[in-house]
């Protein structure tokens, strides 16, 4: 089980990861050292399952940054590896039933990894608040109720730290990713990361995804 933090892109849910500040590739690493030894002898790919699908069909113009030339196989360009989508393999979504963001990440990456039969990585996310007890949280994606809907989210977020004072809005980023070298292991690797940093009053910027155009770091 890994601590580490965690920076977060505009086009998924978690792109990348480090060793407490050391390089991408130190996680990849670790990733393809748990899928059997060397990477170019590898004969299957990985299923990469995140809101690839999700953002594609809600927001088109984000496709290009999340497409099979895209970040993910840019991490593995090197290592003899494909990254696909569980969309691509007409995989559905998991039924995320989960109670914390380790057991859906689990949930959707055996999911994945059982119906086709190749390695898997998934992540789960969400949006902490302090003041809310740590709501959104697991329900991040739907808060206001309709999946995918940034705005109404946004907007019931900010309604509900109306009388909150900015030194109690502080929040956190969490994802957590899970890589499963089959359907069956027993021993995954498990990585969680942390953005803190504290929720804004009102919605600044552009370009943003999900809560970002609320959530302000500090440093």
């Amino acid at each position: 089980y890994l601590d580490v933090p965690v920076g977060f892109s505009t086009a998924t849910s978690l792109v990348e990861v480090g060793y407490r500040g050391s390089s991408v590739d130190t996680v990849i690493q670790s990733v393809l050292d748990r899928a059997g030894g060397d990477p170019k002898k590898a004969e299957k790919g990985i299923v990469f399952i995140d809101e690839i699908d999700k953002i594609r069909r809600a927001d088109t113009g984000r496709t290009r940054d999340v497409s099979g030339e895209g970040v993910q196989n840019a991490l593995l360009a090197d290592a003899g590896f494909e990254l696909v989508t569980q969309g691509e393999l007409g995989v559905p979504d998991a039924i995320e039933d989960g109670h914390s963001f380790v057991e859906n990440a689990l949930i959707k990456a055996r999911h994945a990894a059982t119906l086709t039969g190749l390695s898997a990585i998934a992540d789960d996310s969400g949006l902490i608040v302090d003041a809310l007890d740590g709501a959104p949280g697991l329900i991040s994606a739907h808060y206001a109720g309709t999946h995918g809907d940034a705005a109404g989210n946004i907007g019931k977020l900010l309604a509900e730290l109306a009388e909150v004072p900015e030194a109690r809005r502080t929040a956190r980023f969490i994802s957590v990713i899970v890589f499963l070298r089959h359907a069956r292991d027993e021993q995954p690797l498990i990585v969680e990361g942390l953005w803190e940093g504290r929720v804004l009053d009102a919605p600044r910027g552009d370009g943003g995804f999900g809560y970002d155009p609320v959530f302000f770091d500090p440093v």
